[in-house]
């Protein structure tokens, strides 16, 4: 089930001859668990032709595919054909695997430039953004659902546009004594997050495809949370 939206973003649009295969995402693949046990309809599965990829894939560390291999399956995931004598992408890629990123790390930090004209600068335009502080205060990250991880909001380029495609969603009504605490890659395990027992991440995540939805910003999740790391930064941000 899936449903298209006005929500998709792209900073460096895709060619129009780019087609996205389709792709099957599960409550079963992503959580062992079965379709008909998922209450919620919508949590159950997405399938669709954006470049959504399964958290298996999102969990593999680049170092274990190698600079090739991170290569091979963005190519795969995004419809392109660039090679290693790409100007630039060597570095950028290598970049990846000594930050210890995770594929979909990677992923979530590259997808929006991955379609840009001209390589030579972009390496300098990825450190320079991860360095911009804004006044106008823009979320400080997101959930990116396409690659299942919480990403700087400067990945998606123009803070202004955040807000008028942005869907916050919350979990942190739920009662204190509700809730489960869970340690996630989604956010590089910096943090717990608080959600309620009767669901998971990765079930939001599903509901949230079908929704339409390319990123949003889930509180709990993109909110520095009690006792992570850099515990003395949460009550700045």
């Amino acid at each position: 089930m899936s449903c298209e939206s006005d929500f998709i973003y792209y900073r460096c649009p895709p060619p129009e001859d780019i087609v996205f295969p389709e792709v099957i995402i599960s409550a079963f693949t992503e959580t062992g668990k079965t379709e008909s046990s998922i209450e919620v309809p919508l949590q159950r599965s997405y399938t669709g032709r954006h470049p959504v990829i399964q958290s298996s894939l999102a969990d593999t560390p680049c170092a274990i595919l190698g600079i090739q291999g991170v290569l091979v399956n963005l190519n795969a995931t995004l419809g392109t054909s660039y090679t290693l004598d790409t100007p630039s992408l060597p570095s950028i890629l290598k970049d990846c695997i000594e930050k210890n990123y995770d594929f979909g790390t990677a992923y979530g930090r590259l997808r929006q430039i991955w379609y840009t004209d001209d390589w030579s600068n972009i390496r300098d335009e990825l450190h320079g953004r991860n360095c911009i502080v804004d006044p106008r205060l823009p979320p400080r990250r997101l959930w990116d659902l396409y690659s299942n991880r919480v990403v700087p909001w400067w990945t998606v380029d123009d803070v202004r546009d955040i807000c008028e495609w942005l869907w916050p969603i919350s979990h942190a009504w739920v009662d204190e004594k509700d809730p489960i605490e869970v340690m996630t890659p989604i956010n590089e395990y910096k943090w717990s997050v608080p959600i309620p027992k009767d669901t998971t991440l990765d079930l939001i995540r599903i509901e949230m495809l079908n929704l339409g939805l390319q990123y949003t910003w889930l509180d709990v999740l993109c909110l520095r949370q009690k006792g992570g790391v850099k515990e003395d930064l949460r009550v700045e941000e």
